[in-house]
């Protein structure tokens, strides 16, 4: 049968829906309540939220290609905790690996708190010195583009930080790698484009629910 499983803000479970319906919902447990920015008037923000990914989902390998993706799109580093859940997430897919790998990351929209940047370069020059064979990286700001390139030429490390995921891919065949680069630039926009209509179809949903709750 229906199940009852949350209920809006400030609504009364007896008075406000119990008793306005013809038939007893099934109740396995207290209703939840609903996230109440879909009943106020400020925007949501849930293209934030949703791009804010569970960070074990950031990371995909081609192993046909021996390409680590990591996107870093919208993530913040806050605390010293951040660096080392980074840290442990690359060990844990590539320290059984047998071989490095070459690796694209996504830096667009990225942060990382000025007094943890030091130690954010050390944990990426050790990584590299560890699994990488070679490393592109990109994003849109060029402000960030020049503050994590002096961060790794610091840890004499190559920056290889472009504008776009094509730019980035093109630089391992501007080096005369071998690959199929073409196909790993799509499927890199493939796994972005993928996130991005998740994000739209939830905005849309609860931007429905919204209208239908202001207009009763």
């Amino acid at each position: 049968g229906l199940e009852l499983i949350e209920i809006a803000p400030g609504i009364d479970l007896e008075r406000d829906i119990l008793a306005q319906m013809a038939f007893r919902p099934l109740i396995k447990a207290a209703p939840r309540l609903m996230d109440p920015r879909i009943f106020a008037p400020a925007p949501m923000g849930l293209r934030d939220d949703m791009l804010r990914l569970p960070l074990e989902n950031r990371f995909s390998y081609d192993a046909a290609q021996n390409l680590l993706f990591i996107n870093f799109e919208s993530l913040a580093v806050r605390g010293a905790s951040d660096i080392a859940a980074i840290r442990a997430q690359v060990e844990a897919r590539l320290a059984n690996l047998g071989r490095k790998v070459r690796v694209v990351v996504n830096y667009d929209r990225f942060t990382v708190a000025p007094e943890l940047l030091d130690a954010y370069g050390d944990m990426v020059r050790d990584l590299t010195a560890r699994f990488y064979l070679d490393v592109t990286r990109y994003t849109t700001s060029a402000f960030l583009r020049a503050k994590l390139g002096r961060a790794l030429r610091r840890r004499r490390l190559a920056p290889h930080i472009f504008e776009t995921a094509e730019d980035a891919l093109g630089y391992f065949e501007s080096q005369g790698r071998s690959g199929d680069w073409g196909a790993a630039v799509a499927a890199v926009n493939q796994l972005v484009m993928a996130e991005l209509e998740v994000i739209n179809l939830t905005v849309s949903i609860r931007s429905c629910f919204r209208r239908r709750a202001s207009t009763g």
